[in-house]
C-alpha cells in the first residue's frame, strides 16, 4: 500500500506540474471556462457544452469536440458521437467513425473497435481486418481473443476465442461465472462457483478449479494467490510452490521474489527457498530509483550494512 500510495501521490505532483506549465493566454472576451494540457494540445472547455483543440500557438485544429481521453498510446477524441484517434500534436491517426475504440499496446497488431452496434478489429492504418460482427468482444493477447455473438436461431450466444484471422479456436468453458481479460504466460482464468481455474490455448484445462479469494494472473511461471488475507504462488501445474502463509509477495525479477511476513522481509527464489536467511529487508516509505522501483534497507542481525537496489537484492 505503500508503494501504490506513492505513486498516486507522485503521480498527482506531476499532474500538477504538468498543470502548471501548460500555458495559454486566451483573449478575454473568448468564452472559456477551463483549459487543461493534453500532449502537446490545449483542450479548451466551452461552459461545459462542447470542448475544442488548440495548438500552443493557439490555432485551432478542432472547433467542437464532445469528448477526450488521453492514453499512453494516443488520444481518444469524441466528435460528433463518433470516435477516432489523434497523437500527442493532433495527427489523427484512426478516423472519426467508432462507437468505441479498444485499448491497445505498442505491440498489438489488432485494435478492438465497435462500428454500428457490432464489434471488430481493425489495424493501426484503420483498415478492417476481421469484420464487425460480434455483440462483444476483447483485444487480442498472445495472439487470441474471446468474442460473443448472437446464434442465428435468436436462441442464446456463443463464446469462443479467435485467432488473429477470425478463425474461431475453440469455444469458453460451459457454465463459468466470470473470466480473465487477457492470456498470462499461455494461461486464461475462469471462475466457476467462486473457483478459480485456467485454460491454455488449446482449450484445455491447465489447472482445475480451485478455491482461492483473489488470483493475481501468471508472470514468469508463477501466480500470486490469496486466502484468508494470505498470500502464496502456485505454478503452472497448479501446485502451490510457495506456502499460503505471507503477508504480501512481490517480484523482484523473474528469478527473485520478496517475501513479507509479519514485520520482516525475505528474499526468496521461485521454490520458496529463502536466501541469505540472516538478512532482513526493509522498505522506508521514501526510497525509489529512477524506475520507481523501491530500495530496501538491508539489515544482518539488526545492523544496518547497506542500501540495496532490487536489481541488487540477489
Amino acid at each position: 500500500m505503500i508503494k501504490k500510495s506513492l505513486c498516486i501521490i507522485i503521480g498527482l505532483c506531476m499532474a500538477m506540474f504538468a498543470h502548471a506549465h501548460c500555458i495559454y493566454e486566451k483573449p478575454l472576451d473568448e468564452p472559456i471556462t477551463d483549459f487543461r494540457c493534453v500532449g502537446n494540445l490545449i483542450e479548451r472547455n466551452h461552459d461545459y457544452e462542447y470542448y475544442s483543440v488548440v495548438d500552443k500557438q493557439g490555432n485551432v485544429l478542432f472547433a467542437k469536440v464532445d469528448l477526450l481521453y488521453e492514453y499512453g498510446r494516443g488520444i481518444d477524441m469524441v466528435v460528433n458521437g463518433k470516435t477516432g484517434l489523434i497523437d500527442e500534436d493532433g495527427r489523427i491517426k484512426l478516423p472519426f467513425k467508432y462507437e468505441h475504440i479498444g485499448i491497445f499496446e505498442k505491440d498489438d497488431n489488432l485494435i478492438l473497435a465497435k462500428s454500428n452496434g457490432k464489434f471488430g478489429y481493425i489495424n493501426r492504418q484503420g483498415e478492417t481486418v476481421i469484420d464487425f460482427i460480434y455483440d462483444d468482444a476483447w483485444r487480442f493477447s498472445e495472439g487470441l481473443a474471446w468474442v460473443v455473438q448472437k446464434r442465428a436461431d435468436g436462441k442464446g450466444r456463443d463464446y469462443y476465442f479467435i485467432d488473429e484471422k477470425g478463425n474461431k479456436v475453440f469455444d469458453v468453458p460451459k457454465d463459468i461465472s466470470s473470466m480473465g481479460m487477457s492470456f498470462n504466460d499461455g494461461l486464461f482464468m475462469v471462475k466457476k462457483n467462486g473457483k478459480f481455474g485456467y485454460i491454455n490455448k488449446e482449450g484445455e484445462f491447465a489447472i482445475d478449479y480451485q478455491y482461492y479469494d483473489f488470483v493475481e494472473g501468471f508472470e514468469h511461471g508463477l501466480n500470486i494467490v490469496t486466502k484468508n488475507d494470505k498470500e502464496g504462488a502456485i505454478d503452472r501445474m497448479g501446485n502451490v510452490v510457495i506456502p499460503i502463509k505471507y503477508d504480501n509477495i512481490e517480484y523482484v525479477d523473474e528469478h527473485y521474489l520478496i517475501l513479507t511476513l509479519d514485520d520482516d522481509s525475505f528474499i526468496a527464489n521461485f521454490n520458496g527457498d529463502i536466501l541469505k536467511k540472516d538478512m532482513r529487508l526493509h522498505l522506508p516509505s521514501n526510497l525509489y530509483d529512477n524506475n520507481n522501483r523501491p530500495i530496501y534497507i538491508a539489515t544482518f542481525f539488526m545492523i544496518i550494512t547497506t542500501v540495496l537496489y532490487t536489481s541488487q537484492l540477489c
